[in-house]
């Protein structure tokens, strides 16, 4: 595929890189979606750069240490004191080989570091708050869970609050960045196929390339691509949600399943499953930063009433509403069946994925800081955005064709809108179809 470049990113990592050779130490957060493109973006400021990567999770904290002090004399050289017994203790071995030259450490996962080490993110905050002004070290941590790498780093109480010189997102391709890869062909690909593409990737580098190479520009053949033999796609959820949930993954599988196949709130996913799982939605909402606790626009963050949970991540929910709700077929290698599956109800799915998909566009643009729905007993609106002085306000409702737009039905509900959130003034109200996409 036409690769996007990271520019302002790119940018940014390499003006700590440059700060870092010509005075002291820096430290930088890079976070995004797994897939996103967050290392290949690491991998190129870096090239040409002394570095030392440290991948943390799936083995014992003995057998880390053993991969990072391997790795760290690999690149230093084995000469001289490498006695470690923690990251932090090894940050300062490798600080004291950079006080000439410049080394660039890149911790991946950084957020699972104290699931291995205790107290580990104190250790590294005193040390760096010590050593930054004396080594030339480039301290580069990665991660993906935001609510995760908050309680890191944003609060005062946080073990490592104000220490990082700089946060850098590394986002996922936008909406219209999509659309433009897609008719790169010559083929302009339809609305529908547009909503799929998305739903399929979600703007995960990783996911848009092989779906881009492959050709794939109308509905029959990006289900063609999805639903194939070692396909990204069908495997990569699995292996990697298996190994974020470990023993517990059954049940956590069960309850995204639960959320994909339509079931929205506590009481429905509960009596869908025939079990509690109040406790697994506060983790997968928290912890594993898979799932939004939604609540409609200008309800109070207290109430409850209305709470509905959704799956973050649109490409995730469509894995589990097309591939895990299947697997059976998938462990058979009956990829003709699935594509026939998915393809039934299809149209009547992507109708959930134009609401999401028109949040996401409008989120892209920098005149709305919020965008979210709103629902009632008497009416929704599907789309709520505004920006934070409120002075101007977008309401809309969905619909795949304009055909079912109904007029009378619509003013009223902007009425109950009005009227029941108070929100009056500067209001603009529209619909939105298929065609917008």
């Amino acid at each position: 595929m036409e690769y996007f470049p990271r520019i302002a990113e790119e940018r940014e990592i390499s003006r700590l890189l440059w700060l870092s050779r010509q005075q002291y130490g820096r430290m930088v957060l890079v976070y995004g979606r797994p897939g996103s493109g967050r290392t290949s973006t690491i991998r190129r400021v870096l090239d040409g750069s002394r570095t030392v990567t440290f991948h943390i999770g799936g083995k014992t904290a003995g057998l880390q240490m053993q991969e990072f002090l391997r790795e760290a004399r690999s690149v230093l050289g084995p000469e001289g004191d490498w006695n470690a017994a923690t990251p932090s203790n090894l940050l300062e071995r490798i600080a004291s080989r950079s006080v000439e030259e410049t080394t660039a450490v890149v911790f991946e996962n950084f957020e699972m570091l104290g699931q291995y080490w205790k107290d580990e993110y104190t250790a590294i905050d005193a040390f760096w708050k010590q050593m930054s002004r004396k080594t030339r070290m480039f301290l580069i941590l990665c991660g993906s869970s935001v609510p995760a790498l908050e309680r890191i780093f944003t609060t005062p109480s946080s073990p490592m609050y104000n220490v990082l010189d700089s946060k850098v997102l590394i986002p996922s391709l936008k909406s219209q960045d999509l659309k433009l890869l897609l008719n790169r062909s010559g083929k302009e690909a339809g609305s529908s196929a547009v909503l799929l593409a998305w739903a399929m990737t979600g703007g995960l580098s990783s996911l848009v390339s092989p779906l881009v190479d492959s050709g794939a520009w109308d509905i029959p053949s990006m289900l063609e691509t999805y639903f194939s033999p070692d396909s990204p796609f069908v495997c990569g959820p699995d292996a990697f949600l298996s190994g974020l949930f470990g023993r517990d993954r059954d049940v956590y599988m069960s309850v995204l399943q639960a959320i994909a196949c339509g079931n929205s709130s506590q009481k429905e996913i509960e009596s869908y499953l025939g079990m509690n799982v109040g406790g697994h939605l506060f983790k997968l909402e928290t912890v594993y930063d898979l799932v939004c606790k939604e609540r409609p626009a200008f309800a109070r963050p207290d109430s409850r009433g209305a709470v509905r949970y959704s799956i973050k991540d649109v490409d995730i929910e469509f894995w589990f509403r097309f591939v895990h709700a299947r697997r059976s077929l998938v462990a058979a290698g009956d990829f003709r069946k699935l594509r026939e599956c998915a393809s039934d109800g299809l149209e009547e799915w992507l109708d959930h994925v134009q609401v999401r998909y028109f949040h996401q566009k409008l989120s892209e643009e920098s005149d709305w800081q919020h965008v979210e729905g709103w629902w009632n007993p008497v009416a929704t609106m599907d789309v709520v955005a505004w920006s934070d002085n409120k002075k101007r306000i977008y309401v809309a409702k969905s619909y795949r064709d304009p055909a079912g737009f109904d007029p009378e039905k619509f003013r009223a509900e902007v009425n109950a809108f009005k009227i029941i959130t108070g929100k009056a003034g500067g209001l603009q109200a529209s619909y939105l179809t298929r065609k917008d996409v």
